[in-house]
């Protein structure tokens, strides 16, 4: 979630955002007429939000994609490929990659490019579905699902369009989604979840077909530089002291979870989203840890490729980053229903 203050003040701000929400009312216009939309004969499940800032897509998409992988299906994950340096790849490719070793995922920004690449592939490694990360504004590329994913602790409406606020559509948007699911939905007051479902149902004209919440489901540690992962429990972090490094866009929750499973935060490096990791600043932290006495370094899976390489030589400590899953706490057979049937029949069932 982006910080309360908004990229531009109000005096600057407000002009800017009206000029942004016409432009983006012209562009949406010529799409619902279906104008430049290019349809796959991949069906394609788009999984998007209305605002910037991290709101769970990244664990969705896993979700949405083990479910498939589960009923037969072979998943391709297509993203932007967002900040990915020459020749690398981006934190979420990375990410998804190590998560889910049996998808494919393809990182282009051209995403109708990328999906029609994926059409001219063999029948043995054709995907069967195409799940588009971030693809709610991306609408070049049509799509037979629309999933819009709202942090249910941030109502937009109490929002403004960029760069007055942090909204990259208005909430009118959610009427054109096929489903909205509310993330964070733990950590929502009662009454200001059940405001935001009356608001989104007013809207969208149905209400949120689903609320989920972030779990940490373990820990994958590297003990020593090179010998590969392990798989722990979250009681891992039970009384050790750790170094926190993270660059994301909400790294507020990421500090309270480490602490709510019981480590001692001894030292914390808290870079913009998406930033590169500054080695002097890594050597300092590492130095100031006891590997002899349990202490780690401790990341997101988004953060751990740009920090594996940061580290300074012959660092023996561990470095661990928690499992993160996408678990409904209400609609989440509805969801999978609404994913399959989006989906297709795979041709093994057929």
């Amino acid at each position: 979630m982006p910080n309360d203050r908004p990229p531009l003040p109000g005096l600057i701000g407000v002009p800017l955002s009206s000029m942004y929400s016409v432009a983006v009312r012209a562009r949406n216009r010529r799409f619902d007429q279906g104008k430049g939309v290019y349809k796959s004969s991949i069906p394609v499940i788009s999984v998007g939000n209305i605002s910037v800032g991290g709101v769970g897509k990244t664990p969705m998409v896993q979700r949405i994609a083990r479910t498939l992988l589960a009923h037969g299906h072979r998943p391709a994950i297509v993203l932007r490929g967002y900040k990915a340096g020459a020749g690398q790849m981006s934190d979420e490719e990375a990410e998804h990659r190590g998560a889910l070793p049996d998808a494919i995922v393809i990182a282009n920004p051209d995403r109708v490019a990328a999906a029609g690449a994926l059409e001219m592939r063999d029948e043995a490694t054709r995907p069967t579905c195409i799940i588009l990360d971030d693809g709610f504004q991306h609408r070049r590329l049509g799509r037979a699902l629309d999933l819009v994913l709202i942090d249910a602790r941030r109502s937009p409406w109490d929002d403004a369009v960029l760069p007055a606020g942090w909204l990259r559509e208005p909430p009118s948007s959610l009427s054109r989604a096929d489903a909205v699911v509310l993330t964070h939905a733990d950590l929502a007051q009662p009454v200001d979840l059940a405001n935001l479902c009356s608001r989104i149902e007013r809207t969208h004209g149905k209400p949120p077909i689903a609320t989920m919440r972030h779990a940490w489901s373990g820990m994958l540690v590297e003990s020593e530089r090179g010998n590969g992962m392990s798989r722990e429990t979250n009681d891992w972090l039970r009384g050790r002291r750790v170094a926190v490094c993270c660059a994301i866009g909400e790294p507020d929750q990421f500090l309270a979870m480490i602490e709510t499973h019981g480590a001692l935060i001894a030292s914390r490096l808290v870079l913009r989203d998406h930033a590169q990791f500054d080695r002097a600043a890594i050597e300092r932290i590492a130095t100031g840890l006891d590997a002899s006495s349990g202490d780690a370094i401790v990341c997101t899976a988004k953060d751990w490729p740009r920090l594996a390489p940061a580290l300074p030589e012959g660092f023996a400590g561990s470095i661990a980053y928690p499992v993160v899953s996408m678990e409904a706490m209400s609609g989440g057979d509805e969801v999978d229903a609404l994913v399959l049937r989006s989906a297709g029949t795979p041709p093994t069932q057929e």
